[in-house]
């Protein structure tokens, strides 16, 4: 992108009073040299230039972050160009054209802000941000879950049955990846969201799953406790997998617990073990306990 100050001097007037640009040096004092820039030895110029006739400059800033103010696009990169460069944000290399430039994170402002407000001094309503093509962000590793429900407390606060289904029939689980595993199709799937599955057959494959073998609970209380309740109903008696002696088991808890417990701990206690209901989304992910 070139800039001739000789053709637009009123440009250039602006541009210096609001300190975007240093006063030239007179033309036979510097020379642009090859890659290397005229003013690189001298740190205090805002901008490289170069001289041709009389004094034209290229501003040779590329800039992952420019800021691009309510003003004529050409002016609003330059500008957004030297000031990366005099706020040290934006390394010196060439880029010649505005269309470079487009592709780069632009901040747009209100048309009252002045453009020798440093970014971080324009209110954040004011500004809007645009992703670079380029730019990525990592995905953070997952924290492993704990593998079942249940906590020394359950005594007292679940019946026997629910203590042992917490314990012993179900296991908590994550989804890990954005391919998700046909088994989670049509569930509501995501990654990070916690489900809980059958600890005897959820691992087989999965045309020879059972039918209800695992489910996302809608949230830590009412979801978690009701999505239980239907597991045991649905699913418990009717899985190949369970064996008899565990059927005769449950039949005999079931029997032994005529209360459901405190329904609200169902809650406290997917809280204490790091289960909590996700943001913006029905379910519940996994935050880790530890400090």
């Amino acid at each position: 992108m070139q800039f001739n100050y000789e053709d637009d001097n009123a440009m250039y007037e602006m541009h210096l009073q609001r300190g975007l640009v240093s006063p030239l040096p007179a033309p036979p004092q510097f020379f642009h040299s090859g890659s290397r820039s005229a003013f690189s030895a001298n740190p205090s110029y805002v901008s490289t230039v170069s001289y041709a006739k009389p004094v034209p400059l290229r501003q040779t800033a590329k800039m992952p972050s420019p800021m691009s103010y309510a003003m004529p696009e050409e002016e609003a990169l330059a500008v957004s160009a030297l000031l990366s460069v005099k706020n040290g944000s934006a390394p010196i290399s060439t880029c010649n054209n505005a269309d470079m430039n487009k592709r780069q994170r632009i901040a747009i402002v209100s048309p009252t802000t002045a453009p020798d407000q440093a970014p971080a001094s324009i209110p954040l309503k004011k500004r809007k941000v645009e992703m670079d093509d380029e730019m990525f962000f990592p995905v953070l590793a997952l924290e492993e879950p704990p593998k079942t429900l249940a906590l020394p407390t359950d005594t007292g606060n679940v019946n026997l049955l629910h203590q042992k289904v917490r314990s012993s029939y179900l296991e908590i689980f994550q989804v890990k990846d954005d391919e998700y595993d046909p088994k989670y199709r049509g569930k509501g799937a995501y990654r990070g969201r916690i489900g809980l599955r059958c600890k005897f057959c959820a691992h087989q494959a999965s045309e020879e799953l059972q039918s209800g073998s695992l489910f996302f609970p809608k949230d830590d209380y009412d979801g978690l406790y009701r999505g239980v309740c239907a597991w045991q109903r649905t699913h418990f008696m009717a899985c190949m997998q369970i064996p008899d002696e565990v059927k005769l088991e449950y039949k005999s808890l079931k029997e032994m617990s005529k209360t459901r417990g405190r329904k609200v701990y169902w809650k406290t206690s997917a809280n204490e073990i790091g289960l909590v209901n996700a943001v913006g989304k029905p379910g519940i992910v996994y935050q880790s306990t530890k400090n």
